[in-house]
C-alpha cells in the first residue's frame, strides 16, 4: 500500500460520516464493515483527489499556454469554466466542442499513464488496513474491530 492509500484510508476510517451508513445498516440488518465497502470508498476518494490535485490543475496550466500561444484560432473563442470536485478551479476551454475533444484526445495518454502508474494500484487487503492501527471502538463506531 502506497502513502496516498495510507493517508486516504486513515482519513476515511477516522471520519464519523464514514461510519454512519454502517451504523444504520448494523441496526437494521446486523451488517459489519466489509472490505468491499472500504475499497469502494477508497476508489472514490482517490478519484476525487486525483482530479483536484493532478488533472484539473495541469489542464488549467496547459489551457493557459494554448490560449496564450494562440494555437486555437481566435474565431473559435474561449470560455472560462469552473471545474473541480472539492476545489474550485477555473479553466479556459475553446467554445467549440470539436476543439475541446481534439485537445482532450491529445492530452489523455499523459493523464492515463499518470493515473495508472501512481494512483490506480492494487487495493489493500485486510491485513494492510489493520496495520494502520485504527480501532473503531475508539471512534464511537458500533463494532469493536474493523473486520
Amino acid at each position: 500500500m502506497n502513502d496516498i492509500d495510507k493517508n486516504i484510508l486513515t482519513e476515511l476510517l477516522t471520519a464519523p460520516e464514514f461510519w454512519e451508513p454502517i451504523k444504520q445498516q448494523r441496526i437494521v440488518t446486523g451488517y459489519k464493515l466489509k472490505l468491499r465497502y472500504v475499497h469502494q470508498q477508497l476508489r472514490l476518494a482517490k478519484e476525487i483527489l486525483f482530479y483536484d490535485q493532478v488533472y484539473f490543475p495541469r489542464t488549467q496550466r496547459i489551457m493557459r499556454l494554448i490560449k496564450k500561444m494562440e494555437i486555437v484560432p481566435a474565431a473559435v473563442g474561449w470560455q472560462e469554466l469552473e471545474v473541480g470536485m472539492n476545489v474550485e478551479i477555473k479553466i479556459w476551454y475553446p467554445c467549440e466542442i470539436e476543439w475541446q475533444e481534439y485537445l482532450s484526445d491529445c492530452f489523455e495518454p499523459y493523464f492515463q499513464d499518470r493515473w495508472m502508474d501512481e494512483w490506480c494500484n492494487d487495493e489493500p487487503n485486510e491485513n494492510e488496513i489493520l496495520e494502520l492501527g485504527i480501532r473503531p471502538a475508539l471512534l464511537e463506531a458500533i463494532q469493536e474491530k474493523l473486520f
